[in-house]
């Protein structure tokens, strides 16, 4: 196995992102389209990084984030 496929951090949908950032799936899918939350759109579908989401709640902790 490769370095980058040991490193390869797997994505989640908008349904478990929602469940870890405690908000309906329909709002995540809304601001991630609007570009509120990370996330990249494969097809039809939502898909997000967990560290990405944790990045992003920290910068919101942290105030460097507008409030959605």
């Amino acid at each position: 196995m490769s370095d980058e496929a040991k490193n390869f951090e797997p994505l989640i949908g908008s349904s478990e992102a929602a469940k870890i950032l405690g908000l309906a799936e329909i709002t995540v899918r809304i601001m991630a389209a609007k570009g509120r939350l990370p996330g990249l759109k494969v097809g039809r579908c939502w898909r997000f990084r967990v560290s990405s989401l944790d990045a992003w709640i920290r910068d919101g902790l942290e105030g460097k984030r507008d409030a959605t």
